[in-house]
């Protein structure tokens, strides 16, 4: 947040974007056209989502990409659609959830959380709190998060209040017990660093180990010993580890049980301060970990997270459940045909998740005529559908037609490399994957994804200069500066008063987030992500 507050010339793009919003025609959409029903995304039990809307938000969340990374690409439009609408459903869903169970906000929700934001901005920025006024600061905040007003801001607060009313109305925290066991789970007791090695998880259990997996395997030997001979455990995470934490040497920080697989924790708990262990697999590649740091459960230290932790497994708990019912009243709004959807990229993705792929192909094909900035990308989607379905010779086609008429997207030609790999034309993708890598040197993203491909094919050099690419493009972009977070991190914090973790954090699942708990049918479809 500090580093977007401080580009004062993100202003300038906020009022362009939002006087543009104004006018702006509406992209990215192929509503039906029935005659009433032209202005209309989506119908979720009477709530009417309309397409300005829609596009407002999609704005929005646009305008928050920039401010972090520069630039949006017209790839990724079309799962920042997806993503959008998701939250704009989830959020309708929650008002009509809220209204049939008598649950309601006031005026006291309201204050109560705007006083939690002004305690978040004044810890994030403790050197303004004297100096700055607190209007001026919060008018910085919505801003900056691309609102018009604060009042926007706080209408978009109050589905998270909302949430948490209606979760604790319909599962009281004191309808949970926590044990000492579940609290021990959550103890940060291991600082670690760590070095990763991906390989394919699309590989079924059992299966005899491939070439590329083998290549990796001697590759993650290799670096053992290195470090067993005295090698800097960082400057091997830096050189060769293949995940977020590379480019800060490995260190992921403190951890817990609850925030590892068991494999990895099978491992680590039984590491030394100081040891390094042997290459070991998990569901997410072939690690090697280094012990920095370990204390035991009965340091006092614990003994003031040991409340936080408990109040933690409470709401974990309560969320949990929460959720698991927000979509079973979900299902039955769709049995009842009770939630409609007019968009046809929303239909079209829609249909791809159900597995009807032909009506899918048939709404991407509509959505063409109407958009024509994401008309290019639509073919691709059309091209991934045509080779799931066998069709090649027809995916081949609509990959041509997205070559032809495209614009210079590095994200597009990385889109049209993996839509080569699913139709079985390896050299072609990888020639994409290149142009991809050469018109994007400081898209860390795009390095990450292709240096993990790479490796997947057993192309060690190619995933070595997108690793290198991945960690220079981190190094200038600042990103070597920032803290790494970690599951543990709370415990570097000098106030473990529980205030609530911000959205994706660790304090549960939430229906207004993209965790694993809410992936459906108006998701982007699994090789999209």
């Amino acid at each position: 947040m500090k580093d977007i507050l401080a580009r004062k010339w993100f202003y300038i793009i906020a009022v362009v974007v939002f006087a543009a919003a104004a006018v702006i025609t509406v992209k990215f959409m192929g509503g039906r056209q029935a005659p009433d029903q032209t202005n209309i995304a989506a119908d979720i039990d009477g709530r009417k989502i309309t397409n300005l809307e829609f596009q407002t938000a999609i704005n929005r969340r646009m305008l928050r990409i920039v401010a972090t990374e520069g630039r949006v690409s017209s790839a990724e439009k079309e799962d920042i659609m997806l993503s959008v609408f998701k939250a704009l459903m989830n959020d309708a869903l929650l008002e009509i959830f809220a209204k049939n169970e008598g649950v309601v906000l006031t005026p006291e929700d309201r204050e109560k959380k705007r006083q939690r934001v002004i305690s978040a901005i004044n810890r994030s920025h403790p050197d303004q709190a004297q100096k700055v006024p607190i209007e001026e600061r919060m008018k910085e905040l919505w801003t900056t998060l691309g609102y018009q007003s604060e009042e926007e801001l706080f209408k978009d607060l109050d589905k998270e209040v909302l949430e948490e009313k209606l979760s604790a109305h319909l599962y009281p925290e004191k309808s949970y017990t926590v044990s000492d066991s579940e609290i021990n789970e959550y103890i940060p007791m291991i600082a670690v660093r760590q070095i990763v090695f991906t390989f394919d998880p699309s590989k079924p259990k059992g299966m005899e180990i491939n070439f590329s997996d083998r290549k990796i395997w001697e590759r993650a030997k290799m670096v053992y010993n290195y470090l067993t001979a005295g090698a800097n455990f960082g400057n091997m995470a830096k050189k060769y580890s293949q995940e977020t934490y590379a480019a800060n040497g490995g260190y992921i920080g403190w951890i817990n049980q609850k925030a590892v697989v068991p494999q990895y924790w099978e491992v680590v708990s039984r590491l030394k301060k100081g040891e390094i262990s042997e290459p070991f697999e998990t569901d997410f590649g072939i690690l090697i970990v280094q012990c920095v740091d370990k204390k035991d459960l009965n340091d006092p230290a614990f003994d003031k997270f040991k409340t936080f932790a408990r109040k933690l497994v409470l709401v974990k708990k309560r969320k949990a459940d929460f959720v698991g019912w927000f979509y079973r009243q979900l299902r039955k709004l769709e049995e009842q045909d009770r939630i409609v959807i007019y968009n046809h990229v929303l239909l079209a993705n829609k249909y791809r998740n159900m597995g009807k792929y032909d009506d899918a192909a048939a709404e991407y094909k509509k959505a063409m005529d109407s958009d024509k900035e994401g008309a290019p990308y639509y073919h691709i989607d059309v091209a991934m559908i045509y080779a799931r379905q066998k069709r090649y010779s027809e995916a081949i086609r609509e990959l041509r037609t997205a070559t032809e008429i495209a614009p210079t997207d590095p994200l597009l030609f990385f889109s049209m490399g993996q839509a080569y790999m699913e139709v079985g034309e390896h050299d072609k993708a990888l020639v994409e994957f290149r142009k991809a890598s050469d018109m994007s040197r400081l898209n860390y993203s795009l390095h990450d994804k292709l240096e993990k491909i790479y490796t997947q094919l057993g192309l060690l050099e190619e995933a070595d200069r997108e690793h290198e690419l991945y960690v220079k493009a981190i190094e200038i972009l600042g990103g070597s500066n920032r803290k790494a977070l970690s599951p543990g991190s709370i415990y570097e914090r000098s106030d473990y008063e529980f205030k609530g973790v911000p959205k994706g954090g660790s304090s549960g699942p939430s229906v207004r987030d993209e965790s694993q708990y809410n992936r459906d049918i108006y998701s982007a479809p699994s090789e999209n992500r």
